[in-house]
């Protein structure tokens, strides 16, 4: 098992809003930014110790975040009560990972392994890194936003999106 605190993100830019997908075959897919030519991008697989699993496609050499997918939803729970992660209006935004991650393990993809925490929304999707404490939330754009800990590392993901209904039990 990988330590919570693995994904940091080192600086957050202005950008455009991410856009958002959801489709039959992938539970939901956000876009930050569309890749260049360049280096091969790294691809760090975070499995849901509980179920689930996402796909973070950052540039390596500039450590952008390209997309984040979520290639499979664990348990989901319906969120009873609202929660300071509400998505809102805000500017669209550019996340920048730190780069230690890959320079240390090398290659391409890289799997940590975090207990991940599903919840469905009445607009969308949120997503909970157990043992990471939300301190600070960076609003991307109208249908996103990330909350993240005092050094950066990602608490939560807040995405309102519609997803496709067959991906709920």
């Amino acid at each position: 098992m990988s330590h919570p605190r693995s994904l940091r993100v080192a600086e957050v830019r202005k950008g455009s809003p991410p856009s958002l997908e959801s489709d039959l075959y992938v539970p939901l897919k956000i876009v930050w930014v569309e890749p260049k030519l360049g280096p091969l991008p790294v691809y760090v697989r975070a499995s849901g110790l509980a179920g689930g699993e996402l796909e973070f496609t950052i540039d390596r050499a500039s450590g952008e975040l390209l997309y984040l997918t979520v290639l499979s939803l664990g348990a989901v729970q319906a969120e009873q009560t609202p929660t300071h992660h509400e998505v809102g209006d805000g500017e669209g935004c550019c996340l920048v990972f730190d780069r230690t991650l890959w320079l240390e393990h090398g290659g391409s993809v890289i799997d940590v392994g975090l207990f991940l925490d599903f919840y469905s929304l009445p607009s969308g999707l949120r997503i909970d890194v157990a043992g990471v404490e939300p301190v600070r939330r960076v609003q991307c754009g109208p249908s996103v936003t990330l909350v993240v800990d005092d050094d950066g590392f990602i608490a939560s993901l807040v995405a309102r999106i519609a997803i496709d209904p067959h991906h709920f039990p």
